[in-house]
């Protein structure tokens, strides 16, 4: 029993990063895309953001795939 529970609880763990990265991934791919849509960098301040949501795009594409290769190779 003790070995099945400790199988679970370690499910569970990894469960619970990809379903957390699931609530964030909507927000952050939207408003990155909105910032690159708007496509306005008059001050140093929108450039940084506009970087900022390259970054954040390119990770939205990287992460899942990390995430399911780390799943896929320890279970």
């Amino acid at each position: 029993m003790s070995k099945w529970l400790k199988k679970q609880l370690s499910h569970f763990k990894f469960n619970a990063y990809i379903r957390y990265y699931m609530l964030a991934y909507y927000d952050l791919t939207f408003f990155s895309a909105m910032k690159l849509a708007e496509g306005n960098d008059s001050t140093q301040l929108r450039k940084i953001a506009s970087v900022a949501s390259i970054v954040l795009l390119i990770l939205s594409v990287v992460v899942p795939f990390t995430l399911i290769t780390i799943m896929c190779k320890r279970f």
